[in-house]
């Protein structure tokens, strides 16, 4: 998901901006990012596990979706895992098209 908020007269030009932007960067992505995506997202998983609430939830939406528990520790191993080629390759797999483009405006 991507969204972008600008003046009205603007939006045209700013969503061309953005859907270019989505077009060119799963040729764009590089190993530097792919590791600070895996840090952002360790570190929201760990903070979020330490609060009872963000816990639970997390693993009541496993159980749901999965049946199945993931430690922590576990799902930290999968994401620090990820590599560069299996992100291209994912976005190779399901591009990110077509699209649903939802505008909203005063008009």
């Amino acid at each position: 998901m991507a969204y972008a908020s600008c003046d009205p007269d603007r939006a045209a030009q700013v969503e061309k901006i953005l859907l270019d932007t989505l077009d060119a960067y799963a040729a764009a992505i590089d190993p530097a990012e792919i590791e600070r995506a895996k840090n952002k997202l360790a570190t929201h998983a760990t903070l979020k596990g330490e609060q009872p609430l963000g816990r639970m939830m997390n693993l009541g939406g496993q159980w749901t979706y999965l049946r199945d528990y993931v430690p922590l520790e576990q799902e930290l191993e999968r994401l620090m895992a990820v590599t560069l080629d299996q992100v291209r390759g994912l976005l190779t797999e399901m591009p990110l098209v077509p699209r649903t483009i939802v505008r909203l405006g005063p008009r």
